[in-house]
């Protein structure tokens, strides 16, 4: 008996119309693209900021990547246990780098380009540092909050500037050729 269907053989053939009905679709074409220009950042920033330290604060204590602000000491009235405080801490933000140097503490937060939101992080930072307890040593020390960037902005520069911010411009050789990367 033939069938009308198209997925089967003009023949009628029960197989061939299997055969034909469970093909699948060519598979898809994958075309590699560049890694998107946000993740491409993070490790050219890390990279921006340890050549910074290393040729203007050699002589820092540097702590990279430091959990910063107060950890929760209950939640929903609970009281916490030392572990679990600990636990709960990793949740804590965190500033790219702070420097304690020439009797100052310095909080880093670093980009490739002038981003906006990393004014306001390296803002938040440096107010959550006299909270953080495993800090309190420094707590006499005067914080600088200092914005590392790669490339220049004259309007970002001039924000930072009115909010008591460093805007530090960093342009090793390399930043032109990682700009112009696909």
């Amino acid at each position: 008996m033939a069938s009308s269907d198209p997925r089967y053989a003009s023949s009628g053939d029960l197989a061939v119309g299997i055969e034909n009905a469970i093909q699948s679709p060519p598979a898809p074409r994958i075309v590699p693209n560049a890694i998107p220009l946000a993740r491409r950042n993070i490790q050219a920033s890390t990279m921006l900021l340890a050549e910074w330290i290393a040729l203007f604060h050699p002589t820092a204590t540097v702590l990279f990547e430091y959990r910063i602000g107060p950890v929760p000491q209950s939640a929903l009235g609970l009281r916490l246990s030392p572990a679990e405080i600990r636990q709960l801490s990793v949740r804590n933000s965190y500033a790219d780098a702070l420097l304690i140097e020439a009797g100052q503490l310095i909080v880093v937060e670093a980009s490739v380009d002038p981003d906006p939101g990393k004014l306001s992080q390296v803002l938040y930072y440096a107010r959550l540092i006299p909270q953080t307890a495993d800090l309190a040593k420094y707590k006499a020390l005067p914080i600088v909050p200092v914005w590392l960037c790669g490339l220049t902005n004259p309007v970002m520069a001039e924000l930072a500037n009115e909010l008591k911010v460093q805007f530090v411009v960093y342009s090793p050789s390399w930043i032109m050729d990682y700009m112009n990367r696909d």
